[in-house]
């Protein structure tokens, strides 16, 4: 036979490794029970102390009394339990004594309780108790059993008033009432008289009895077997989500109507508090329930339980026997616990006459179990001692109640060694009666060869006998020391618990492996890929890089070598894991063996090491206590001395820490490293930086203009712009991503980017990048992992900071979006056409200077104020989106990055509220050119206005002229020059804004300002002179006769005529 047949065989597996103990024989039991540690507190000192199993077991043979074991869930009550039954059984005192060991499982519905307690008794009392049982099982079905569980629930319900004014009468009269506790009886009592309504409507029976509800969960305890597995995932407590409802439409349309007043009353809906109450008093109606039940349906001849109880011990008494009753779970017999406790507490002496046999008791419990804290005092008083399962609490104060990795080793070798045996060989070779003497090592003949694989793979220390072999101990064989130790630590002591769970441990370390992979084993499969995933925790990363690379083409391969390393190896050093394998454990496998040793020169260290995880952070409100002080004051010391003894290995070593509990997800990364991080990547960026690859301004302009682009793109005052994945202090506006989020992972595709991150980190810490003092000492790369460390950083350098500043260049080119959507919208309210592409660019590039040039005058001082501070806008505008796409020497605008900008522009309104004065003055001081020049639609026509005016004024004798504030010859001067500029765009925008609702500032940008003002001035001057001539006109014919008005009149008339001539071809209308 070969190795092979070490790995046991799926049958024996499953036969021999059970995690619930329920389906050990006792044979078996006693060939894998590991023994066990105890804390037992004694009442009268309160103080713990450390007992073996074997205390235990002398203090059941010793005492007449109840002995309490309390325990967490799944700390190993039911198999303590089954031990001292396995033992007890055949104990040389229990067969002097003749004890009558009763022991209760805790998966035993409520009618199989009552027959182990009446199995082997005879006589018509127990015939007609057993009868009674069987009639009451019989007739319980789930529906049967549901309905009278709410008849009694509401029952319970009912009954809280009364029981609340009793202790309310008895509190007064003891002096002991206080408001608080009136209140909280009012608010009960109140609560109740609700809840029984509430709990008395069809549709709430059926919510609450539906599929994983403690209702159902309790009527399958009372009424069916149940195994420890189905156990653990019954529920067993109504919480407080269970009273909320999907819909107002539920409520409104499926409750009736006194469940809808109870449920509005009692405020469910809205009140978590309340809710939560409700869910409280529920749970102990639920309670209440179950025992009025039990006390109504199982009612003897004899009377009640507690009587039938008695009779059990006088029909002993008759025999001179010792009542024994083991108890795996008081919880799991809620429905008897109370009645129970109090037989068991009955004294066997009435006035020193023996009346009842004597009785011993264990009883499991949890500690906050209500039937035995209400029985505790008098419990712990007869017993004397109270006994503790390890909690992780005891086992923080008390070292020797930690499992070493011997006790872990040893406690799955029992398993593994029994499951080689199977169920039949069990059974031939444990003597019950000789529980001390273990199961001998299970072994068969075997080549040199596979002696030298059990060699290496190790085995247990626990004391058996020697097997062919010639080692003494079990083979671990498929597992080693190391393999346990880490399936233990990942599965059971995780977190912050400390406390050897032995389910978890059968479940997660041995079936999850001899059970699971038996297929993948005789297919030379085994680990399988799949076990690196699942074991990245446990890699070291130099080996799983080294296997890497050398099995490139073969990654299944990798990943099982890798795997097998990170299960069966736990060295420090890639170098010194090698050295803990050989070359035989690989080929066992079906790996490949070219990278191993043809022998193990390395002795594993086989650790359990618990990582705990911090149990609080820092209060948040500056608020701590005298030991946060206190403990903050010896940080501050140790912190001051590390600081004057600087060691680069525990900084190293700290580091390393940080990244691989930050790659692993076993924490975020803390403040203090991530901002390392961030400042080693910015330097990195400031150092490797080069603009001449990207189309914009290198110079140092951008932010308040004296900032770097890398500045301006990832600074914001003091934070550093830069986003890690899995940090707790990401700046909410990071622009830049060290790496992707997926790639923060423990898998083999991150581990370059995991040692890439502790090189640069642990560069960072050890030159202290977040000291800006000039006179802190720098090491440089001159530490001991700098050389490796250094090519990992360029290494890291040369893939990200490309792609970085690719990104603070995409960033900074978005910066040109918001500057050139105003410059547009600027342009446009100076009156330049921007709609296209190419006509945007050629005047948007121009400066402020050049851009002056091609305004029209301004109309007044006011316009010419705007337009000046229009035209530092322009400037500054110009200069932050030209900034992001200048390239080349020359400072040339590169078109396609200005075309893609420009198409995503927003499209700007610019506010006309610094024109609104300029537009009014305009409206104001030019109803003439509206008068005279309404209609008007060409350049031509108005010169020829123009040049009747100047002839009009020419043929006007001297005489004749009125005094006027200006000359003549300044009158037709202004004509002169009017008609030198005089375009149709002026007057049309003059008259447009008095008559349109066209934009206004678009119509003001055709205005000369030069040109309205002689505008107003000519046609002023006109207005004023022409009616003046009339009169003097008059005045003169008045004086001088006919002949020489006929002689003027002529001269009026004709001046007149080409007036009017010249006034008829401006037309009738205006152009808008």
């Amino acid at each position: 036979m070969s190795i092979q047949a070490y790995w046991p065989s799926l049958e024996n597996i499953e036969n021999c490794i059970l995690s619930e103990a329920e389906r050990l024989s006792d044979k078996l039991l006693l060939s894998v029970h590991h023994p066990m540690n105890l804390v037992a507190i004694r009442y009268s000192t309160k103080d713990p102390v450390v007992k073996s199993q074997q205390d235990l077991l002398g203090h059941l043979l010793a005492n007449h009394n109840i002995i309490p074991l309390v325990g967490e869930s799944g700390s190993g009550k039911s198999h303590l339990i089954r031990w001292l039954h396995a033992v007890a059984n055949n104990h040389p005192k229990a067969k002097q004594e003749q004890w009558h060991i009763i022991r209760i499982p805790k998966n035993a519905s409520l009618s199989q309780v009552l027959e182990i307690i009446l199995r082997d008794l005879e006589g018509d009392i127990f015939d007609n108790a057993r009868d009674q049982i069987g009639k009451v099982a019989n007739s319980m079905d789930h529906e049967t059993t549901t309905s009278l569980m709410f008849a009694h629930i509401v029952e319970a319900f009912r009954e809280i008033p009364g029981r609340l004014e009793k202790q309310h009468q008895a509190l007064q009269s003891e002096g002991k009432m206080t408001k608080e506790k009136g209140e909280q009886f009012m608010a009960e009592m109140s609560f109740a008289g609700e809840l029984q309504h509430f709990f008395d409507d069809p549709h709430i029976k059926a919510i609450f009895s539906g599929k994983n509800t403690a209702v159902r969960s309790r009527v399958a305890r009372l009424i069916e077997i149940r195994s420890y597995a189905e156990l653990l995932d019954d529920n067993f407590q109504v919480v407080d989500e269970d009273f909320k409802f999907s819909s107002g439409d539920e409520i409104s349309t499926q409750l009736g109507a006194r469940a809808r007043r109870a449920y509005a009353n009692l405020q469910l809906e809205s009140d978590a508090a309340k809710r939560q109450m409700a869910a409280e008093m529920t749970n102990k109606a639920i309670e209440r329930a179950c025992k009025l039940m039990f006390n109504r349906l199982f009612q003897f001849s004899t009377g009640n339980f507690q009587d039938l109880f008695k009779e059990i011990r006088r029909y002993l008494l008759k025999q001179n026997r010792t009542l024994v009753v083991l108890v795996e779970d008081l919880a799991a017999i809620s429905s008897i616990d109370d009645v129970l406790i109090e037989s068991l507490l009955e004294q066997d002496k009435d006035d020193g006459v023996q009346v009842l046999c004597p009785m011993k008791s264990v009883i499991a419990t949890t500690d906050d179990l209500a039937s035995y804290e209400s029985h505790r005092n008098t419990i712990w008083t007869r017993t004397s001692l109270e006994w503790h399962l390890p909690t992780d609490q005891y086992v923080d104060k008390f070292p020797e109640l930690k499992f070493s990795t011997e006790d872990v080793v040893d406690f799955c070798a029992r398993y593994v060694n029994a499951a080689r045996h199977g169920i039949q060989g069990i059974e031939t070779l444990i003597d019950v009666e000789d529980a001390e003497t273990g199961l001998m090592a299970w072994n068969i003949d075997l080549e040199e060869s596979d002696l030298k694989v059990l060699d290496d793979f190790g085995y247990s220390k626990v004391s058996v006998s020697q097997g062919s072999t010639g080692k003494i101990g079990i083979p671990l064989f498929p597992y080693n020391r190391q393999a346990i130790a880490k399936l233990t630590q990942k599965h059971v002591f995780r977190g912050n618990n400390t406390r050897f769970n032995p389910r978890v441990v059968i479940q997660e370390v041995l079936l999850a492996i001899l059970r699971d992979h038996r297929g993948r084993y005789s297919k030379n499969a085994y680990p399988s890929a799949w076990f690196e995933d699942q074991l990245r925790e446990f890699r070291n990363d130099d080996t799983a890089l080294l296997v890497e690379r050398n099995f490139p083409h073969d990654k299944e391969q990798a990943r099982r070598l890798i795997a097998f390393m990170s299960l069966y190896t736990d060295a420090s050093t890639s170098a010194d894991c090698f050295k803990q394998v050989s070359k035989r454990q690989a080929l066992a496998f079906g790996l490949d063996s070219s990278l191993l040793p043809q022998e193990i020169s390395l002795e594993a260290t086989g650790r359990v090491i618990v990582v705990k995880r911090p149990v609080s952070r820092e209060p948040l409100d500056g608020n701590t206590n005298k030991t946060a002080e206190s403990q903050g004051s010896q940080n501050a010391q140790r912190s001051t001395e590390a600081k004057s003894k600087p060691n680069p290995n525990s900084s190293s070593d700290e580091v390393v820490t940080w990244v691989n509990q930050w790659f692993s997800g076993v924490s975020t990364l803390e403040q203090k490293p991530s901002n390392l991080l961030r400042l080693a990547l910015y330097q990195m960026l400031e150092q490797q930086k080069a603009f001449t690859d990207y189309s914009l301004n290198s110079n140092s302009v951008w932010g308040k203009g004296k900032e770097s682009l890398i500045q301006a793109m990832l600074k914001q005052n003091k934070l550093t712009l830069i986003k890690l994945p899995g940090s707790r202090t990401n700046p909410e506006q990071w622009k830049v991503n060290a790496f992707g989020d997926k790639e923060l992972s423990n898998s083999t595709d991150s581990l370059v980017l995991k040692k890439q991150m502790t090189a640069i980190l642990r560069f960072a810490t050890l030159n202290k990048l977040d000291n800006n003092d000039k006179n802190t000492v720098r090491v440089g790369w001159s530490y001991p992992q700098g050389l490796e460390d250094y090519a990992l950083y360029m290494q890291f350098a040369q893939k990200w900071v490309p792609n970085a500043m690719a990104r603070c260049v995409k960033l900074a080119k978005q910066t040109a979006h918001n500057p050139l959507s105003e410059h547009v919208a600027l342009a446009t309210s100076m009156g330049f056409d921007v709609s296209g592409i190419d006509k945007a660019l050629n005047q948007l590039v121009k400066t402020s200077s050049q851009v002056k040039s091609e305004l029209p005058p301004p109309i007044n001082p006011q316009h010419e104020a705007v337009f000046d501070k229009w035209l530092i806008e322009w400037d500054e505008l110009r200069t932050k989106w030209l900034n992001t796409m200048l390239i080349g020497t020359n400072n040339a605008v590169h078109p396609v990055t200005f075309s893609n900008t420009f198409r995503q522009r927003d499209k700007v309104v610019r506010s006309t509220r610094e024109l609104e004065p300029v537009i009014r003055e305009v409206k104001t001081t030019s109803a003439s050119l509206q008068e005279y020049l309404e209609g008007s639609e060409t350049k031509d026509e108005l010169q020829e206005l123009l040049e009747s005016l100047t002839i009009s004024y020419k043929n006007v004798p001297a005489e004749m002229m009125p005094t006027y504030d200006v000359s003549k010859n300044t009158v037709r001067s202004r004509i002169k020059q009017l008609s030198e500029i005089v375009t149709s765009h002026t007057p049309k925008s003059v008259i447009a804004l008095n008559r349109t609702q066209d934009d206004p500032v678009k119509l003001l940008n055709k205005i000369s300002g030069d040109e309205l003002d002689l505008w107003v001035k000519v046609l002023n001057d006109w207005k004023e002179i022409s009616p003046k001539v009339n009169k003097n006109i008059r005045e003169f014919n008045d004086k001088n006769g006919v002949n020489q008005i006929e002689t003027y009149k002529k001269v009026i008339k004709d001046r007149l005529l080409s007036v009017e001539e010249s006034l008829k071809k401006l037309g009738a209308t205006h152009e808008s």
